[in-house]
């Protein structure tokens, strides 16, 4: 474990041939000390299919900018962000998918479990030029405060030129809701246990595709709790 202030500044570059399919996790867990910038950029062309499951739940300043291209008709991309950010963590995630041909289609879902005095950022683009006819995409973004100084900064964006497409996005910002608590109480669950299960299934909901190890994901659901009021939030995560 290091115990003097880092960088870590990386770059990956991820091309989807034809017909091929990728299956790609990207987990970032740096100890508190670290500060973090990813850079991801990917091709995809025709047939391809592109699943990322892209984590962020170390470091103190945390950023992943992802770049996505569907260069070819019949080419798909899903990405699926998590961010948990804890006290004293600003966590960032950018991306901006580009459909540069017709018939293409993306799905984007970010989730976003913020402990007090913690912040997540979300930014996404979506572009449709002129040319990308036919094509489909969807974008969407939920975000748990789970602090009275947790901080949300969410911007979900279409430019949209092209005029035979189907596009959607939204996004929601809340706590746990209430209606499910009762819903757990009235089936002798006690609050707190109630409120561990539907964050757990806020999370792990979006592991559909992740490729994780019961080490890592243990690791995960132990941050996730520790966001919870009334529980440490200090991070304390080994580099990776």
């Amino acid at each position: 474990e290091l115990d003097s202030p880092f960088i870590v500044n990386s770059n990956t570059r991820v091309i989807v041939e034809k017909d091929a399919t990728l299956l790609h996790t990207y987990f970032q867990d740096l100890n508190i000390n670290g500060r973090h910038l990813e850079v991801l950029s990917a091709d995809c062309f025709s047939g391809s299919d592109y699943k990322l499951t892209c984590i962020q739940s170390g470091a103190k300043v945390g950023r992943v900018n992802v770049h996505s291209s569907l260069r070819e008709p019949n080419a798909n991309f899903t990405i699926n962000g998590i961010i948990l950010a804890g006290e004293r963590q600003s966590l960032d995630l950018h991306s901006s998918i580009l459909h540069d041909t017709e018939s293409a289609n993306s799905k984007q879902q970010q989730r976003n479990i913020i402990g007090d005095r913690g912040e997540a950022v979300f930014k996404g683009r979506i572009r449709m030029p002129h040319h990308a006819q036919r094509s489909s995409s969807e974008q969407l973004c939920r975000s748990l405060m789970l602090g009275e100084r947790a901080r949300a900064v969410v911007m979900p964006t279409l430019e949209i030129i092209a005029d035979n497409v189907e596009c959607s996005h939204g996004a929601a910002i809340a706590d746990i809701d209430e209606n499910s608590m009762f819903y757990l109480a009235s089936r002798g669950i006690d609050r707190q246990e109630a409120r561990r299960l539907l964050l757990n299934g806020f999370l792990l909901s979006m592991f559909e595709f992740a490729i994780m190890d019961n080490k890592s994901t243990n690791k995960l659901l132990s941050k996730l709790l520790s966001l919870s009021p009334g529980q440490n939030s200090e991070v304390n995560s080994d580099s990776q």
